[in-house]
């Protein structure tokens, strides 16, 4: 698979809507699975149709508010897995002109190894649910515990059933408290 350097760019207007998606965003979306997502898709859309999980959304909702409120940047690190590999990206959320929003992410590093669960096959269990954390990639075994895929193959007999599970998006805690932590620390200086 290629492995496009980036930066995967995209811009939201004042209502959140995808007003642009780079060259490379597109390619990264065509070569990684998601081939529905192409700019008449896209375009135009409120970027909330994107995002499953409501918890998600609220962050990403007062991040985007912070950076429309006063012009700054964050820079958060997340995963973008594919069945193939780890990788390890950041995204950078800043000010764009007319109470915009542009982000950016970047590939850091990737690293190889097995996770076919994170395959997008047609079929998934429609009665079992496994939740992944849409920023790290770890998946709820328990309430209250989150662990990387590997762990959780281990950990979670779901894993093992002829179909798998489908999976559910949620932010864990940790990343959650490592977002809003940062709007703080912003929001202090």
């Amino acid at each position: 698979m290629i492995q496009r350097i980036g930066p995967y760019r995209y811009l939201l207007d004042a209502q959140d809507q995808i007003t642009f998606v780079s060259r490379e965003w597109l390619a990264f979306a065509q070569e990684n699975g998601a081939p529905h997502l192409t700019e008449e898709m896209v375009l135009g859309k409120p970027v909330w149709g994107f995002i499953a999980d409501q918890a998600t959304r609220v962050l990403y909702q007062q991040l985007f508010e912070r950076v429309r409120k006063q012009p700054s940047e964050f820079i958060l690190p997340f995963r973008c897995d594919s069945p193939e590999q780890r990788r390890f990206m950041s995204l950078t959320v800043r000010t764009a002109p007319r109470a915009g929003v542009e982000l950016e992410g970047r590939l850091l590093r990737a690293e190889s190894y097995q996770a076919p669960v994170l395959d997008s096959p047609t079929t998934r269990r429609t009665g079992l649910t496994v939740w992944m954390c849409s920023s790290c990639k770890h998946i709820r075994v328990t309430a209250s515990e989150w662990v990387e895929v590997e762990q959780a193959l281990v950990r979670v007999r779901a894993f093992t059933l002829s179909e798998p599970p489908r999976l559910r998006y949620a932010i864990c805690p940790r990343c959650y408290e490592e977002v809003t932590s940062l709007l703080r620390e912003k929001s202090a200086t």
